[in-house]
């Protein structure tokens, strides 16, 4: 739909889109159908939403971010990703109101979603994942925008999967789950094999409390000079210096300091699952190997031949 208009990253509303699946669904909703539907109204330029930017910036405002986040005012370049002006404390979080408003907005558009589902009677036979490519940074480390770290703003996305026969209601799932389970997880809900080239693994299990309490990794990685590996509370980041860094996302989830000094031991564990991941990243294969931290005998088989002279 973007394409369609010819201007690369125009502004098409949430609403919009979902009309038009709804369109599409609706002429395929007798028999087997997939729809990919991507909104972006929480990508750049932020746009404030109503009612909900007088919800959380109901005070006076007079700065330059009186409906959206302007690229000139942020100084947004062209081809790059993230902004080289840092803004007074007030627009901040003026900026933060704008992005807190888009995400309402989608949240509407969901619940707009779900009611024509409902109301068609095949809410129960649809699986519906909801999830993003990544996060936003908004001044969290004197950036906004996306493609700049790999912080948990950006990296850690929303999952949520309806699928009232495989994924019980109300399910929280804390173990690591990636981009890459989410093929597999359809194909296995719809009874076909995992073509060869897939990478991830089928989450069903996870949901259905197989493998719960064992804390799964999961893995980041950015222009390919910087990756990050997440296990439990523990995360590892390795960039240009290729020094890692250990952040524990429990005491310090503004990833605000490097806690190698006082947990050698877990910065050991991290380095030594990240590492062996990158080494076998391209080889690697969740739904036959395990992962880094629970392999199985197929993946460590695999792993003495992949390290056989």
């Amino acid at each position: 739909m973007m394409r369609e208009t010819g201007i690369e990253n125009n502004t098409i509303y949430g609403q919009t889109i979902v009309d038009a699946a709804l369109g599409q669904l609706d002429k395929h909703r007798d028999g087997p159908t997939y729809l990919f539907m991507g909104t972006i109204d929480t990508h750049g330029p932020w746009i404030a939403r109503k009612p909900w930017i007088n919800i959380y910036s109901p005070g006076p405002y007079h700065g330059p971010f009186q409906e959206f986040g302007t690229a000139k005012d942020l100084g947004f370049k062209p081809g790059s990703m993230g902004c080289s002006i840092i803004p007074p404390k007030e627009d901040v979080e003026r900026l933060r109101a704008i992005y807190d408003s888009a995400v309402s907005y989608h949240d509407n558009q969901v619940g707009r979603l779900v009611a024509k589902l409902k109301s068609w009677g095949i809410w129960d036979q649809t699986m519906l994942i909801i999830t993003a490519d990544h996060g936003e940074e908004l001044f969290e480390d004197q950036r906004c925008g996306h493609g700049g770290s790999l912080r948990d703003s950006l990296v850690r996305v929303p999952l949520l999967i309806h699928d009232p026969s495989r994924f019980p209601a109300g399910t929280i799932v804390d173990e690591g789950a990636e981009g890459v389970d989410l093929l597999p997880s359809m194909l296995d809900a719809l009874g076909k094999p995992l073509f060869p080239a897939a990478q991830g693994d089928a989450l069903e299990p996870l949901a259905q409390g197989v493998g719960r309490g064992w804390a799964r990794p999961s893995y980041a990685s950015m222009y390919e000079y910087a990756h990050v590996m997440r296990i439990g509370r523990w995360k590892a980041r390795v960039g240009r210096s290729g020094v890692p860094l250990l952040g524990d996302m429990v005491d310090d989830p503004g990833e605000t300091k490097d806690a190698t000094a006082s947990h050698p031991v877990e910065r050991r564990m991290l380095t030594d699952a990240l590492g062996l991941f990158m080494a076998l990243r391209a080889k690697w294969h969740k739904n036959t190997w395990g992962v880094v931290n629970a392999m199985t005998a197929e993946g460590a088989a695999a792993l003495d031949e992949a390290t056989t002279p």
